[in-house]
């Protein structure tokens, strides 16, 4: 009985998987950077999030009552 032979390294199989890998983490490289890109748009969001939230801070709303009411 022959021993086992080592696989080389020119294994088909091997070298194929590891490229689907490759492939994969390209393809979710590429999706992360678009993602990126588009989240990058929403500084000016944020800001006029943040100038509604100080405006309605400094003042108060006409509908809400300042006292509750006892009953």
């Amino acid at each position: 009985m022959a021993a086992p032979r080592p696989k080389s390294p020119l294994d088909p199989c091997g070298r194929h998987r590891l490229q689907l890998a490759v492939d994969a983490l390209h393809r979710q490289i590429s999706f992360l950077e678009g993602e990126i890109s588009s989240i990058e748009g929403l500084h000016a969001a944020s800001i006029c999030c943040k100038e509604v939230d100080e405006f309605i801070g400094k003042n108060a709303d006409p509908f809400i009552t300042m006292y509750g009411f006892s009953g």
